[in-house]
């Protein structure tokens, strides 16, 4: 007996706390509840109703047999069994035989965790769901409906007799999805393999990844059909609508769509895509061959081609229609537009009623291109004959290859362009730019608003500009050039005359002439105007630069406000050169002498011949030279070279920063050196930093050095040679540094030697003569009175004996062994015994090296009287003579220029006096130099001369003929010397001074072959010509292998016949040269450049 325990029926049990077992042998325990006979309710809340039901802990079984054996478990209904954990089995015989199975139905069956509802419905494998009649499910599979079967694990099988295999769906009645992941919608909807899609009644997907919609739809493998009896029936087809029909790779879109080839697209109503790649799109669109596409009611595409809009038409292979009723019917046409019409091969016609033939272009509404190649675009654009080009409104292009580009353009002549509304290009090769633009000539050019080309190969560019003459050409607004070969560039530029040239706004030119530069004026025959407001009025006048003026013949005026007269030179900003052949080259630059040289900021040559280049450097007087910054040569041929230098006298030299050179013929040459003669007759010179030469004859070289004479007098001539050395009296000379000769007629040589006395001498470093005709000589040796003679140093010195005043000897014996046999002996301070010393002898040494000074001056003179360039472009070399003299002394030069290239001269010189023995050495009197010299600036060349008519080259041919004639007559002359030459020379030995005779005269026959090929048009006077130089070449050749070493008397010989035969060619060079200079003959030459001119013979030795 337990606490509210109840206990109904035989032998019921209520064993525990609110047990309740009511019935006969039933059984609860606590808290549970059996009701039936043999109930049991044996586990704690169990409830058990029913004859015989079992229920354990907390769970319920409910009607006769029912089991729930297992906790918190369900089994309702006859013999029902809830075995395990959560099992729920409802109905007669339902079974859940495994934790948390649901079965609900008679017969019907659960495992773990799965459901089964139905009368026999099966679900055997975990997370199975069964629902229906006989219904089947395994492993995570779902089945509904009478007979459903879902057989593989993850299967949907939805629909009576349904079925669904591997993580397959099949919804409706008897639907199939018996492949892994397939669908099968619909009744009797068929999906057979992996992946296959069924959806609709019948609809069937026959292959792997294949899907059908729509009742009958059909797909197999990677195929898609939509819609009532769609048929993809090839891999990856696709077929939408109904009927529709697509094989391997298509797409058919549409009712009764039909993409029969393989690749093809059909879209619309009975689109039709026959072949390989067709593509139909559009109700009856029929694309009937490979590659072909028709988009567009009832359009049509034959092989490659392409027809876009209703009833377009696409029939030529590889032709594109486009647009209502378009037509390519040929090969590659291509035809946009309504009832545009490709009509032949290559054709292309695009805008409405477009019309275009072989390989032409037509675009634009009722653009006609019917000439073969043509091309037309524009509205009412005509194109019609071959290659021709019509674009923009209403253009007519009838030119073959012809262009007309703008509203009512026209062009009418063969490769005629015309560009801009209304432009006109009328003839053959013209070309009209620009609105209204006329070119109405063969190859005439206009471009420009109402521009006018009128004459053949005219050009106009700009508005209303006009190129009226042949070959003119214009450009600009309002220019004008009106004649033949005129050019005019610039606005209102006027080219009047021919060959005018004309450039800048307002620019003006006439015959041959040039004018750049706003308002430039070029009036004169062959003048040249640059700048703004240049002016070149005369012939052959050139103007560069604002304002520039050239105003006479030949004039060239270069730089802003430059002036240039006759045959002058003005280069830089107000520059004049007013003088005739004058050259002004700097700012503010004057040449106002004939011939005059000014180059420099602010230099001015006013004398004739007259030579200033620096800044504010000055050339006054005839025949001057001033070079350097501030150089003044104020004299008839002063030279004054170097920074604030001036020579003032006629024919002085003054060189080196102020450098003075005060009266006629004087030299200074140095920084601040002085050479002034004091208008004796005797030249002065100064040679060093500092030096100073004053009093007539005097020289002074090196730095500091002075030779002046001190006593005011006209007389001169003395000479200090050495850094600050003094010559100060008259006739006096000084040799050596700080050498001192103070006295008149006195010598000092050595370093800081002084001879201070009336005819004193001192020899040697720091040696003294104060004396009255007293003669120091040694280093440091001085005398002590007058006549006195003193040899030695200062420490160790000896003063002869027996000297007597006026230099006679009173013990002249002593020194004469022939009479006693006897001399007297000197001793330096190392004891070496010397005798035999006569000062006469010095004496004269010192003068003759005096003498050797001045031979070297005067060839350093004459050296400069040789040629240091060649000055013609049409010369090789040029050599030349000079001669030298100071005081009393002369030199000869000889000395040469070679040119190297276009622009630079090697050159080198030797210069010959006597050689001077002075007694203690030799002077040479030979002296040579060798340099290199080297232009800056442009190198102008010369102009080509311009052409003639007929009648005077017929002149010039007469002429030539005679001329060749002369020509072979001297050849002849020469040939005879040749001969005779070789006949001298068969006998001798070869040496190098022969081979250099031949090598010469090959080059210069070869020079002659240079000159004689400009007659290329008188091809028989030059064979003849051609042929006797061949004789002379071979005769050179004889002359090469037999020719011997003349002796000096032969050599001589040779080379005087060598100098006639170089007379006889030049004399020959010269009557050409002399047959070029005539005008009316000159332009049928060749270029100045290569025309035939005299040059000079190059020097055998």
């Amino acid at each position: 007996m337990t606490l509210n325990g109840i206990a109904v029926g035989n032998s019921a049990q209520a064993t525990d706390e609110n047990a309740t077992a009511i019935g006969a042998l039933s059984s609860a325990t606590t808290n549970a509840v059996a009701a039936g006979v043999s109930a049991s309710a044996t586990g704690a809340q169990a409830v058990a109703v029913g004859d015989d039901s079992v229920a354990t802990t907390q769970s319920i079984a409910t009607g006769a047999s029912a089991r729930a054996n297992g906790a918190t478990t369900v089994a309702v209904g006859y013999d029902a069994n809830a075995v395990t954990l959560n099992g729920i089995a409802v109905g007669n015989s339902a079974q859940a035989t495994d934790e948390n199975a649901t079965a609900i139905g008679a017969l019907s069956s659960a495992t773990t965790n799965a459901v089964a509802a139905g009368v026999s419905a099966q679900a055997t494998g975990t997370s199975a769901v069964a629902i229906g009649d006989d219904t089947r499910a395994t492993d995570n599979a779902v089945a509904v409906g009478i007979s459903a079967n879902a057989t593989a694990a993850q299967a949907v099988a939805v629909g009576d007799d349904s079925v669904a295999t591997t993580q397959s769906i099949a919804t409706g009645a008897s639907a199939r999805a018996n492949g892994a992941t397939t669908v099968a919608v619909g009744y009797d909807a068929n999906a057979v393999t992996l992946n296959g899609i069924a959806v609709g009644n019948s609809a069937q997907a026959t292959d792997e990844n294949a899907t059908a919609i729509g009742a009958l739809s059909s797909a197999t493998t990677n195929a898609v059909a939509a819609g009532v009896s769609a048929s993809a029936t090839g891999a990856s087809a696709v077929a939408i609508g109904d009927d529709s029909v697509a094989t391997t790779q298509s797409v058919a879109t549409g009712a009764s769509a039909r993409a029969n080839g393989a690749t093809t697209v059909a879209i619309g109503y009975d689109a039709n895509a026959v072949t390989l790649n067709g593509i139909a799109v559009g109700n009856s669109a029929q694309a009937t061959d490979d590659q072909a596409i028709a988009i567009g009611a009832k359009s049509t595409a034959t092989t490659n081609a392409v027809a876009t809009g209703p009833s377009a038409e696409a029939s030529g292979v590889n032709a594109v229609a486009i647009g209502l009723d378009a037509t390519a019917v040929t090969l590659n046409g291509i035809a946009v537009g309504n009832s545009a019409q490709a009509t032949d091969e290559e054709a292309i016609a695009v805008g409405n009623l477009s019309s275009a033939t072989t390989s032409s272009v037509a675009m634009g509404n009722q653009a006609v291109a019917n000439g073969s190649s043509s091309v037309s675009i524009g509205k009412f654009t005509t194109a019609s004959t071959t290659d021709a080009v019509a674009i923009g409104s209403s253009a007519i292009a009838s030119g073959v290859q012809s262009i007309a580009q703008g509203r009512d353009s026209g062009a009418a002549g063969s490769n005629a362009s015309s560009i801009g509304t209304n432009s006109r290009a009328a003839n053959a090769n013209s070309i009209a730019f620009g609105t209204s633009a006329r070119s109405n000539a063969v190859r005439a050019v206009a471009v420009g608003t109402e521009s006018s080309a009128s004459k053949a190969d005219a050009v106009a560019v700009g508005s209303s500009t006009e190129a009226a003459g042949v070959s003119s050409v214009a450009v600009g607004l309002d220019a004008t050039a009106s004649t033949i070969n005129a050019i005019a560039v610039g606005n209102s530029a006027q080219a009047t005359d021919d060959q005018a040239i004309a450039i800048g706004a307002k620019s003006t030119a006439t015959t041959n002439a040039v004018a750049t530069g706003p308002s430039a004026e070029a009036s004169g025959v062959n003048a040249v105007a640059i700048g703004l407001d240049a002016t070149a009025v005369t012939l052959n006048g050139i103007a560069v630069g604002n304002s520039a003026q050239a105003t006479d013949e030949e004039a060239i005026a270069v730089g802003n406000l430059s002036t240039a007269t006759t045959s002058s030179i003005a280069m830089g900003n107000q520059s004049v050169a007013n003088a005739s052949s004058s050259l002004a080259v700097g700012r503010q630059a004057q040449a106002t002498g004939i011939n005059s040289i000014a180059q420099g900021v602010s230099a001015s040559a006013s004398g004739l011949r007259s030579t200033a280049i620096g800044q504010t450097s000055g050339a006054d007087s005839t025949d001057s030279t001033a070079v350097g910054t501030n150089a003044q040569a104020s004299a008839t041929g002063a030279t004054a070279i170097a920074t604030n230098s001036a020579a003032q006298g006629r024919n002085s030299i003054a060189v080196g920063t102020s450098a003075r050179a005060v009266t006629s013929s004087d030299v200074a040459v140095g920084t601040n050196s002085v050479a002034d003669s004091q208008q004796g007759p005797f030249a002065a010179t100064a040679v060093g930093r500092g030096a100073q030469a004053r009093g007539q004859g005097t020289i002074a070289i090196g730095e500091g050095a002075q030779a002046i004479n001190q006593g005011g007098t006209s007389a001169g001539g003395a000479v200090a040679i050495g850094s600050r050395s003094q010559a100060l009296g008259e006739d006096s000379s000084a040799f050596g540094l700080e050498a001192d000769a103070l006295g008149a007629r006195s010598t000092a040589l050595g370093t800081q030697s002084s001879a201070t006395a009336l005819n004193s001498t001192a020899l040697g470093a720091g040696a003294r003569a104060d004396y009255f005709g007293s003669t120091a000589i040694g280093a440091g040796a001085a005398t002590w009175r007058s006549n006195q003679v003193v040899i030695g140093t200062q420490s160790s010195n000896y003063a002869l004996p027996g000297l007597a005043p006026g230099g006679n000897y009173v013990g002249k014996a002593n020194q004469n062994p022939s009479i006693n046999g006897t001399r007297i002996l000197t001793t330096d301070a190392n004891g070496v015994l010397g005798t035999g010393f006569d000062p006469d002898f010095v004496e004269s040494s010192i003068q003759q090296l005096g003498q050797g000074i001045k031979s070297q001056v005067a060839m350093s003179a004459a050296l400069s009287a040789v040629p240091t360039y060649v000055p013609s472009d049409d010369e090789f070399a040029r050599c030349g003579i000079g001669a030298g003299g100071a005081s009393s002394v002369g030199a000869a030069s000889l000395g040469c220029a070679i040119k190297i290239g276009n622009r630079a001269s090697l050159n080198g010189a030797v210069a010959i006096s006597n050689n001077t023995d002075y007694g203690y050495g030799t002077l040479s009197g030979t002296v040579g130099r060798v340099g290199l010299t080297f232009p800056l600036g442009v190198i102008h060349k010369k102009a080509t001369p311009a052409s003639v008519d007929d009648q005077a080259i017929a002149a010039l041919v007469t002429q030539r003929d005679a001329q060749i004639t002369s020509l072979n007559e001297q050849i002849s002359d020469l040939t005879d010397q040749i001969e005779a030459l070789t006949s001298k020379a068969s006998s001798e030995q070869p040496n190098e001074q022969t081979d250099q005779l031949i090598q010469v005269l090959r080059e210069q026959i070869s020079e002659l072959e240079s000159q004689l090929s400009d007659y290329s048009d008188l091809a028989a006077a030059n064979q003849e010509l051609n042929d006797k130089l061949a004789q002379l070449q071979a005769q050179i050749s004889a002359l090469e292998a037999a020719a011997s070493a003349p002796p000096s008397s032969q050599i001589s010989d040779l080379e005087d016949r060598l100098n006639r035969q170089d007379e006889l060619i030049q004399k020959l060079l010269n009557r050409l040269e002399a047959s070029n200079a005539s005008p009316s003959i000159q332009s049928s030459l060749p270029p100045s450049d290569a025309s035939i001119v005299a040059v000079p013979v190059k020097p055998v030795f």
